[in-house]
């Protein structure tokens, strides 16, 4: 979003502050990810595609990548949707894996 060096694209107040019409209730996931890089785990699976909207727009692909990865791998495994237990259950095996090894 600010990385395209496209700055005259975006909606700025009288004052210059960069005005950004984004739905605040995913906010807070795109700013810790921005903080420490993680995926976050979402209360019901169906919130990632929203997510997965929010990371498209700040041009986070590193997040929407690790959204299809999680969402793509746990439906292979499971051969099902998701639910909330097979995320929690996912994301705390792959922070095992990357404590201890």
């Amino acid at each position: 979003m600010f990385s395209t060096g496209n700055h005259d694209a975006l909606c700025k107040d009288e004052e210059g502050y960069v005005f950004i019409d984004r739905d605040g209730e995913y906010f807070t996931y795109i700013l810790n990810y921005m903080r420490d890089g993680d995926v976050p785990t979402l209360q019901d699976s169906s919130e990632y595609s929203q997510l997965l909207k929010e990371a498209h727009y700040f041009e986070l692909e590193g997040l929407a990548g690790g959204i299809d990865l999680l969402l793509n791998n746990k439906k292979k495994e499971l051969g099902k949707e998701l639910t909330r237990r097979d995320i929690m259950m996912y994301s705390l095996s792959l922070v095992t894996l990357l404590f201890w090894d």
